[in-house]
């Protein structure tokens, strides 16, 4: 069973109406984040990609590799400076029980940076037809549809 509560203690949790209110949420927390993002300068594309590595190292073990063919989920590579990490799950292949070590890897370098996971209600699930969740260090936001599942997983 997974519990929200236990992510870090110091995390806040906020459940946001839908996928366009999460978006919303995200980007200001986005804009409060983006000092810290810029001062990484030329190094924050490097950065990155190590975040990329230990976002691997946590879910590889839970659901194996990342891929765009029958994998059950995919990391997206853009890289467009906000230090948003985008990850994409199959239907009912998100792993609840990874997101504390997913925000555990949200400290040092990386404390600035997020972790935005979908997962799409349905396999033939149409745009907006999703439940979202962005993680970072000392927040976590998600879709009410989520925050429900969560609460009866």
């Amino acid at each position: 069973m997974f519990n929200l509560f236990r992510a870090r203690k110091t995390s806040s949790i906020e459940v946001a109406r839908d996928h366009n209110d999460l978006l919303v949420r995200m980007g200001n927390v986005i804009k409060s984040n983006q000092l810290a993002l810029d001062a990484l300068g030329d190094d924050h594309g490097d950065v990155d990609l190590r975040l990329v590595e230990r976002i691997d190292e946590v879910l590889v073990p839970l659901i194996g590799p990342s891929g765009i063919d029958e994998e059950s989920w995919f990391q997206s590579m853009d890289f467009y400076g906000d230090g948003i990490r985008h990850l994409e799950f199959r239907p009912s292949k998100f792993p609840l029980n990874a997101i504390p070590a997913l925000q555990a890897l949200l400290v040092s370098e990386h404390e600035p940076f997020g972790i935005l996971c979908w997962a799409p209600r349905a396999e033939d699930g149409q745009p907006g037809d999703h439940e979202g969740l962005v993680i970072f260090s000392g927040k976590l936001l998600l879709t009410s549809g989520l925050a429900s599942e969560s609460a009866h997983a």
